[in-house]
């Protein structure tokens, strides 16, 4: 755990994903994008994808219905399994 803060506090300006804690249904991890970036839809069979906004801003497309949410600093947001 102190070898991931370390990496957080170094964590450069750019798209960064660090070493991230995986068990059979969770996986914690932390992301920085610096500039914008998409990510291809997917979805989790069995974990939720829970969501914190520490600064900036993120846009989330539902895929299914077309509607696009934007998130900022300090809003959280629940994605459940299946949902694309």
């Amino acid at each position: 755990m102190k070898e991931i803060s370390k990496q957080i506090k170094k964590s450069p300006e750019k798209t960064t994903t660090l070493p991230y804690i995986e068990g059979d249904k969770l996986e914690i991890g932390i992301t920085s994008y610096g500039d914008f970036m998409g990510e291809l839809p997917h979805y989790h069979t069995q974990a939720y994808e829970y969501q914190y906004i520490i600064s900036g801003k993120t846009e989330y497309l539902d895929v299914e219905t077309g509607e696009l949410y934007t998130f900022q600093k300090g809003d959280f947001y629940v994605t459940p399994p299946g949902m694309e």
